[in-house]
């Protein structure tokens, strides 16, 4: 009897042991520890996890799920990673806001990473509402800076500015993080895509300096695609190879593969703009292969469409078919995903047009209540304004009047000490060259005279070798200093000939330069030329002597009747807030040569970072 009992007794411990819940690992505190973690920091955190628990326990482990989440996510394999984080989300404590905030927003990131962006604005929404319960205006900011990213994708720029605004805003302009990173990019986007090209490149000139600073080379990537993307829709093809370059070699030394999909398509895209079919081709496979692997569909569907049309475009009807059939197949697979995205669309164009009726009927109820008391005021303010605006009309047409009359005197006196100067330069460099130059051609050849004369002693030979040469170096220099004075290439063949003259002139050991450059497009009178030989001139010599460049890009166009000129070095930079401070940098120079010809100039750099960009536009 007593053993019965006992084996019973055992059987219903048995019983309730298995029927016990899975115990849930959770340590709270290292959610913003890990947010904050790079991929190798990420991967340490995991295998100490990994020798402190056993597999089982590892599947409860919030933290380790976390981790291996946002490590799968950085090495862009973004359906592991959301994998992980719907496991965490779904064994996370509840009460834990900003832990289950933050697997939501990083759940949306890996949906905008595959193009699935009807379900990344689900999520960022979600992750948003928690934020906004907790207050935390960072992570706020971070979410708003990934619709940023996400409505300038989908072409909605309005929207874009707006999440940028909300973000710039919440973060209290500081600029320091990952978040305003994002924002930056998502806008220096919208600005190439409207075709600010100028905008574009400083702002991605400015992201690529901060994520170097946080050293955050995932973003530094982005801005160099963005910078490349640029100069490719600019006719810039050389600048444009250069960037995607350094894009993907710190794409390939991440692992990042949907953004190496990202750099192919566009090599793909630059190399069908210069008309090289094969090599296009080639690009745009190697794309397709990695958008497969990272499951980044939007990516894979571009790739295959241009694909296609390139072997339509070849005559291989064969291959267009077969990619055709890809890219259908590809979309149909996606077409749910754009429903689920016009319905939200319609849902929220549906909830504001409620929301602006009863704005509507308030409004209307307050007029009525008060529409004597309006009447009368807005009597009184429209003869106030009448008044004022007579008055401020005339002042304004004086002060136009005056002011124009300033700028003609301005202009002239301007005109007349520049043509003074540079016929000065004239004179000064006909004498060098006819004056003081023969002059010392002449003492050269008498010195080689003298020193072929058999009569002269032998101690007096090495003296007179030296004297000759300082002499002959002196000519030299002379024509040199002639030639800088007033170029005879500027006066014959004109501006870019003139620009690569003087680039041939510097010293080839020490410098690479670039110039971009379209002669056949320039049309420019000569006082235009010679004022912009000047300011390029003054430019390199500032980065030579001052910065101690050792590349220059030098970019000159022509769009919409504006000619765009951009200097940019890699040497010591300066902080432009102490422009006026750096007089012997010949920057007065250049401002007076813009301003007469009504043109503008904006300087880029940073003491810090190195590096200056001068860009400068002038109307012709």
């Amino acid at each position: 009897m007593l053993s019965k009992i006992t084996l019973y007794s055992l059987f219903l411990a048995c019983l309730i042991s298995g029927c016990k819940q899975r115990t849930v690992h959770q340590r709270p505190n290292d959610t913003p520890r890990l947010m904050g973690m790079r991929k190798d920091s990420l991967a340490v955190f995991a295998d100490s996890l990994k020798n402190k628990y056993a597999e089982d326990e590892l599947k409860t482990n919030v933290s380790y799920l976390i981790a291996m989440g946002l490590y799968n996510a950085k090495l862009a394999k973004y359906e592991l990673s959301r994998v992980m984080f719907t496991e965490a989300l779904a064994l996370a404590d509840k009460k834990d806001e900003y832990t289950v905030g933050k697997i939501h927003n990083c759940l949306g990131n890996a949906a905008f990473n595959v193009g699935q962006y009807a379900r990344a604005l689900e999520l960022y929404k979600k992750g948003l509402a928690y934020f906004e319960k907790i207050g935390d205006k960072k992570s706020q900011a971070g979410i708003h800076s990934n619709l940023s990213q996400l409505f300038q994708l989908t072409g909605d720029n309005e929207q874009s500015r707006t999440h940028f605004k909300i973000g710039l805003s919440l973060l209290e302009n500081q600029k320091k993080s990952s978040s305003y990173l994002l924002m930056l990019h998502a806008l220096a986007n919208v600005y190439g895509q409207s075709n600010y090209i100028d905008s574009a490149l400083m702002l991605d000139r400015e992201g690529i300096a901060l994520a170097r600073q946080l050293k955050l080379p995932e973003y530094e990537t982005m801005f160099l695609d963005n910078k490349a993307n640029c100069f490719m829709y600019s006719n810039r093809p050389d600048s444009a190879k250069k960037y995607f370059a350094k894009s993907y070699a710190i794409d390939v030394a991440s692992g990042n593969i949907k953004q190496q999909s990202d750099t192919w398509l566009n090599l793909g895209v630059l190399a069908d703009m210069e008309k090289k079919p094969d090599s296009a081709k080639l690009f745009l496979e190697k794309s397709i292969a990695l958008s497969r692997e990272a499951g980044y569909k939007t990516g894979e569907l571009a790739a295959l469409k241009m694909l296609g049309g390139i072997y339509e475009q070849g005559r291989q009807f064969e291959q267009a078919l077969k990619i055709q059939k890809s890219f259908y197949t590809l979309k149909d697979s996606i077409s749910g995903e754009k429903k689920e995205a016009a319905v939200a669309e319609w849902k929220a164009v549906f909830e504001t047009e409620q929301k602006d009726q009863q704005i509507k009927l308030a409004n209307i109820l307050i007029e009525r209540k008060n529409i004597v008391i309006y009447g009368l005021s807005a009597i009184m303010i429209l003869t106030a304004l009448a008044v004022y605006y007579a008055v401020k009309r005339y002042q304004i047409k004086k002060e136009k009047n005056y002011n124009e009359r300033i700028y003609q005197k301005e202009q002239q006196a301007a005109a007349a000490l520049i043509n003074a100067e540079e016929n000065e330069r004239r004179r000064i460099a006909a004498e060098l060259h006819d004056g003081v130059g023969q002059t010392m051609t002449a003492a050269w050849l008498n010195l080689q005279a003298i020193a072929t004369n058999p009569n002269v002693e032998k101690e007096y030979l090495e003296l007179l070798d030296t004297t000759t040469t300082l002499v002959q170096d002196s000519c030299n220099e002379i024509r040199t200093i002639s030639h800088h004075m007033m170029p005879d290439v500027l006066l014959s063949k004109g501006f870019i000939p003139a620009v690569k003259a003087l680039i041939s002139n510097l010293p080839q050991q020490s410098i690479s330069i670039i110039l971009s450059a379209d002669e056949k497009q320039l049309r420019l009178n000569s006082m235009q030329e010679l004022m912009l030989y000047r300011v390029v001139q003054e430019c390199l010599q500032n980065s030579l002597k001052h910065a101690i460049a050792t590349e220059i890009d030098i970019s000159i166009n022509i769009d919409s009747g504006t000619l765009s000129l951009l200097v940019e070095d890699n040497g010591k930079g300066f902080e432009v807030d102490n422009l006026q401070h750096f007089e012997g940098m010949g920057i007065n120079s250049i401002c007076s040569r813009v301003h007469f010809l009504k043109g503008t100039v904006e300087w880029s750099s940073s003491a810090d970072n190195g590096g200056t960009l001068v860009a400068i536009h002038i109307p012709i």
